[in-house]
């Protein structure tokens, strides 16, 4: 009931809670699709929306210019009920570009560190700079996403949410301990 309580779909009795040794960030590997793809749509892509609107961000996906090796999302983005990992690759690519102007410089500030933290985090192999750099893409981030609480973006089913405890969120602090 306490997760439900601040706003959290979750579980309330934590199957590690008996394992005082445990790092649960340790035992969970995320994924790239739920753990990147998926989590910019259902997080950053969202609160986005919320800032512009709807209404607003479909007519800036529908004015996007055609152009070879870009998916236009002709009828926008809001009435997509099924979303496959390649629509949620070809919304990054575009997404940036359609938020520019309509949003706070702290939101495009984040969602960019968010989008090159997905795409550095992708690649084939990884130096330990490319691993710090994704620490970076991740702080700032993490110093930007704040104007999404301030702008009232942040929201759950009950509402605007005034806290970034998700975990989703979370595990890209440890990305590249898996790396």
């Amino acid at each position: 009931m306490e997760a439900k309580n601040i706003g959290l779909n979750g579980i309330e009795e934590l199957w590690w809670i008996d394992f005082p040794e445990t790092d649960i960030c340790k035992a969970v590997c995320p994924d790239v699709f739920h753990g990147l793809h998926k989590a910019f749509k259902d997080h950053c892509a969202t609160w986005n929306t919320n800032i512009v609107s709807k209404l607003e961000l479909n007519a800036r996906f529908r004015k996007f210019p055609k152009w070879p090796g870009f998916r236009h999302f002709t009828g926008g983005i809001s009435k997509i009920s099924q979303w496959s990992g390649k629509e949620h690759r070809d919304l990054q690519q575009s997404f940036l570009t359609v938020i520019a102007g309509a949003v706070p410089p702290e939101a495009i500030r984040a969602t960019r560190a968010e989008l090159d933290f997905i795409y550095l985090a992708q690649y084939q192999s990884h130096t330990d700079s490319t691993l710090l750099q994704l620490l970076k893409y991740n702080t700032v981030f993490h110093q930007s996403k704040n104007i999404f609480i301030k702008t009232g973006a942040c929201k759950g089913k009950k509402g605007t949410i005034n806290h970034f405890n998700i975990p989703k969120l979370h595990t890209h602090w440890h990305y590249p301990e898996f790396i």
